[in-house]
């Protein structure tokens, strides 16, 4: 189900310009976790003059604006972008700010309640928990497509966590084969991460399903 952490997108090739000190994503990056937001925007938007479909400049933009608390911003540039340039620059777009800042994607799939990305089992299972439960993430066959898939189930759970039901939004039909880990909600927040394969990246997993409960618990009690 995680297209993006598979990164079979095709990255757009980068435009130089003569005020831009970067080339890549991964070199703007170290300068946006440096505070260099205002940079960073200057920059992508020459990139984007000369070069439309550059995906690590829409990124970056993107990024840049959100870490200066420009969320709106933020999810103007990515919709922007999303109607104007081929679908597997979008995909590489969406592939960079997964691997750096996966709480803006977070915050863009919430909003729309679509993850273009393929991670609707993220978005919708957390949102059907209503703030108690735990999540089993593993692999999953799918009898739909007939193959394995990474994939993200939940188990909606009382204020007490005594009493606990299936829930999956998105795949009910699948079968588990493989858990890499159980993450546990009380209170729209994660109590607790077991582990269960100490070799999987489940890092950028946790930040987006963190992000996804802090903006459920912002929706019920505004």
């Amino acid at each position: 189900m995680f297209l993006w952490l598979t990164a079979f997108w095709l990255a757009a090739g980068c435009a130089t310009t003569g005020s831009a000190d970067w080339k890549h994503s991964e070199e703007c990056f170290p300068r946006l976790t440096a505070g260099a937001y205002d940079k960073i925007i200057r920059d992508s938007k020459a990139i984007l003059r000369n070069n439309r479909w550059n995906a690590d400049a829409h990124a970056c933009l993107a990024m840049a604006y959100y870490l200066k608390s420009n969320t709106e911003f933020a999810l103007k540039s990515l919709k922007g972008a999303e109607d104007t340039i081929p679908k597997e620059a979008i995909d590489a777009i969406h592939d960079k700010i997964w691997m750096h800042l996966p709480e803006l994607l977070a915050e863009k799939e919430y909003r729309d309640f679509h993850a273009i990305t393929g991670g609707d089992c993220i978005l919708r299972n957390v949102t059907a928990l209503d703030g108690n439960g735990f999540l089993i993430l593993g692999y999953f066959y799918n009898p739909e497509v007939q193959k394995r898939i990474r994939h993200i189930r939940g188990n909606k759970c009382d204020a007490n966590m005594d009493t606990c039901s299936e829930i999956d939004k998105v795949c009910p039909a699948c079968t588990l084969e493989e858990s890499e880990a159980v993450i546990t909600i009380r209170d729209y927040k994660i109590s607790e991460v077991q582990k269960l394969i100490d070799n999987r990246p489940i890092e950028r997993n946790i930040r987006y399903i963190e992000k996804i409960l802090e903006l459920e618990l912002n929706r019920i009690t505004r």
